[in-house]
């Protein structure tokens, strides 16, 4: 099966080898999401991008995307996050280093990532989307460089799970 990615003005073409790629393609986020990049100030809504005739449906409003067809955020497996290279969004994103931390808010838990790895990667290296993992891993990207020409990709850990048992009390008491 061939799956076709666009992502700004590019097109990720994916073959796909494994059954577990976009294996649900009726997948439903049941919780809203947050990720913040502290040492970026960065805070933005998650929003789930559908694939539909074989590309992930985004738009270009003030937000970051969850892949259809990888795991929700805290789940096991491999999280694909991305976004547009704007000054709101992921323009800042280059500026992230290795083992600073990434943090995903649901409404029931807070996830806390350390970033292992980064790699500045041609539009068409789409190998990390077919990374498959046992734990629970993040994939960070977004484009780089004159024209968009690279795209910046950041793989990161899952450090802590927390439960936000004060969010339902705050929200109740209001």
């Amino acid at each position: 099966m061939r799956v076709a990615i666009l992502f700004g003005s590019f097109l990720f073409l994916l073959i796909q080898g494994s059954s577990q790629l976009f294996s649900s393609s009726s997948q439903i986020i049941q919780e809203s999401y947050t990720i913040s990049i502290p040492s970026l100030r960065l805070s933005l809504p998650l929003t789930y991008a559908p694939i539909k005739n074989g590309q992930w449906v985004v738009s270009n409003q003030k937000t970051a995307f969850i892949g259809e067809g990888y795991a929700e955020p805290g789940k096991r497996g491999v999280t694909v996050i991305f976004a547009h290279a704007k000054n709101s969004l992921f323009a800042k994103l280059p500026l992230l280093r290795e083992k600073q931390t990434v943090i995903i808010y649901s409404d029931t838990f807070t996830y806390t990532y350390k970033i292992q790895e980064r790699k500045i990667i041609l539009p068409s290296n789409v190998s990390f989307l077919r990374e498959n993992s046992t734990t629970n891993t993040l994939m960070i990207f977004t484009c780089f460089g004159k024209d968009d020409t690279y795209r910046i990709l950041y793989k990161a850990t899952l450090e802590e799970k927390i439960k936000r048992e004060n969010v339902t009390a705050a929200v109740t008491s209001a």
